[in-house]
């Protein structure tokens, strides 16, 4: 079991109910208070209780657990309203830099709701040990599995520092962590677990188990979280995440749609007993090796379907104990968990890992370079000849079609990438990285060429149509930059790259056109001609020697036909001969026939 990297959180639930970790973990959390008692009783002040302390031990040769509980003053302060306090992420880059990572865009879920908000005790309880997080981190080996786990409050630290661990280790060398918990209160709002949701990994991590008869875990939820719908308001809000073992006399239960756990944790508080400090989770975890779900008839059906799935959903309600006469009944508790199953279901699908189709795109992406070829050998370049198309011939049509492919494939991919919590600055997975940079190289200059296709010059395209999926894929490059010059130094380089490495270069060709024909304009018009225009194509020129002097710009651009070379032919001409500069004299002496030679 401890080798095991789980694809889902119900496999990981499936999993330690069939084992005999649940009893190993509790164990370890039982000793854990009686050391703190000890602790507290040699203390010069045995009034002042100890906020939470935690312990790593061994339950194999290569698994390392760590537990994290709180003294029971501090959990039953989460008893109170004050206890119950969401700070906003916006404040936790200033407040607690060691998790600053929950602020950034990497982390957030969407472009609408670039916020979240986390319980306040728990990280404020864990920041307060930052040296300890890096050095439990670094005792990590690369065949170590890692369970963290802890009990009520200690339960949303251990849930917290497996988030910080999440994002400072190499998931890619070091096994996957494993939170699981045991009557741990929510950590955070919708948006938090939003965020996580969006990845199926992170999401898959965490295993809470809880007791229907455990106060905390729905402490801080009420019938006023949900509307008639069972969708929660925009206002912030406790909600839960990951995968919920819930527990009952009768039976155990997985759920992992948030929804349906706030449902069944608000429903079934009436059977709660009385609110303890600690609740003895060793007789419910007892009653699991007794109470598989999985092996009970399905008479407690009390009717016939056909449909596995909605078979497997009342099954695991009905081990709760929970008794319906109409499943059918829209007005029912199980009627609306199968619902919000269902769409959960459907939204995980919609997740799915889009790595699945990257092979399908480098399919398409290898069709553009035949038609780039096919450009070249006119003598315009695949730019020009997209640009220029009049008609549409099935050559123009299948271009098109793999062009919209690619883009629909790669907007998904950066919406993916966004809401997958990682770590800053690494947004996006190295396997990604280089063919999401030659996407880029590759169709930003047909969406380019398209723009001013279809309105002239009138606007700007970096200004006024550049996708922001663009922006991002040469932001998330720009960020592993350091790296990528170490492998693939472009100084180094002394052959013409095939793709020009700013995806934006036609881009700047058209406004450096537009500035000369403002300039001809001028000239014509009063013979004045605005000193800023003439900057604007003196930079321009040190822009594109850059781009020669580093091999980082196609030779293609040179092509007797391209929009590059007509452009060279008016600057020349507004210029005159009297006018010397290094790029002049690389053109005027046509230097990048050899390059050109090469393509």
């Amino acid at each position: 079991m401890y080798d095991r990297r789980f694809s889902s959180g119900l496999e990981l639930a499936s999993s330690v109910v069939n084992s005999n970790i649940l009893h190993q973990l509790w164990t370890q959390v039982e000793e854990l208070y009686k050391d703190m008692e000890t602790r507290k009783n040699l203390n010069d002040q045995p009034t002042l209780p100890l906020p939470f302390c935690y312990k790593i031990s061994h339950l194999s040769p290569n698994c390392v657990v760590i537990v994290f509980v709180t003294s029971p003053p501090c959990a039953a302060s989460h008893l109170q309203a004050a206890g119950r306090e969401l700070i906003p992420s916006s404040t936790i880059k200033d407040h607690f830099p060691h998790f600053d990572f929950l602020s950034s865009e990497d982390f957030l879920s969407s472009e609408d709701d670039q916020s979240f908000s986390i319980h306040k005790d728990a990280i404020t309880r864990l920041a307060s040990l930052p040296d300890d997080l890096s050095d439990i981190a670094k005792q990590i080996g690369k065949s170590t599995t890692l369970i963290v786990s802890g009990h009520s409050l200690g339960g949303s630290i251990a849930s917290l520092y497996t988030l910080w661990l999440l994002n400072n280790i190499d998931t890619a060398n070091v096994k996957i962590p494993i939170c699981i918990t045991f009557g741990s209160p929510l950590m955070g709002d919708n948006g938090l677990q939003q965020a996580i949701f969006e990845s199926r990994t992170w999401y898959s991590c965490f295993l809470h188990v809880a007791s229907i008869y455990d106060p905390v875990p729905s402490l801080f939820i009420s019938q006023h979280n949900l509307n008639i719908n069972g969708s929660y308001p925009q206002a912030r809000i406790y909600k839960p995440f990951g995968t919920y073992l819930l527990c009952s006399h009768s039976g155990y239960a997985c759920f992992e749609d948030s929804n349906s756990v706030s449902e069944l944790l608000v429903s079934l508080a009436p059977q709660r007993a009385e609110c303890q400090q600690i609740f003895d989770y060793r007789s419910t975890l007892q009653g699991l090796k007794h109470n598989n779900i999985i092996c009970q008839e399905t008479s407690l059906l009390g009717e016939p379907t056909n449909d596995p799935h909605r078979t497997g959903i009342i099954l695991r309600i009905k081990a709760l104990g929970i008794n319906s006469t109409q499943i059918n009944d829209n007005n029912t508790l199980i009627a609306k968990i199968l619902r919000w199953e269902e769409k959960y279901m459907k939204r995980r699908k919609s997740l799915s890992n889009p790595s699945k189709k990257l092979n399908d795109m480098k399919v398409y992406m290898a069709l553009l370079e035949w038609y780039k070829k096919y450009a070249k050998d006119n003598g315009i370049g695949y730019y020009d000849s997209y640009k220029m198309m009049e008609g549409w011939s099935r050559r123009d049509m299948d271009v098109e079609m793999y062009k919209t492919s690619l883009t629909n494939y790669w907007k998904n991919v950066v919406e993916w990438a966004k809401g997958k919590p990682q770590k800053k600055g690494s947004s996006f997975r190295i396997c990604w990285l280089f063919a999401g940079m030659n996407y880029r190289r590759m169709v930003e200059p047909l969406d380019i060429a398209e723009f001013y296709r279809e309105n002239g010059r009138v606007k700007d395209y970096l200004t006024q149509g550049r996708s922001e999926h663009y922006m991002h894929l040469e932001q998330w490059q720009r960020d592993e930059s350091k790296s990528l010059r170490s492998q693939n130094n472009a100084n180094e380089r002394k052959m013409a790259c095939s793709l020009t490495e700013d995806s934006c270069f036609w881009a700047h060709v058209e406004n450096a056109i537009t500035i000369c024909k403002s300039i001809e304009d001028a000239n014509v018009s009063s013979g004045n001609v605005d000193a800023q225009s003439w900057q604007s194509l003196v930079e321009f020129e040190h822009y594109v020697m850059s781009l020669i002097k580093g091999y980082s710009v196609s030779p293609e651009i040179f092509l007797k036909r391209s929009s590059f070379m007509k452009w060279w032919d008016d600057y020349k001409a507004i210029r005159g001969c009297s006018y010397i500069s290094e790029f002049t004299e690389y053109m005027n002496k046509c230097t990048y026939i050899d390059l050109l030679k090469n393509l």
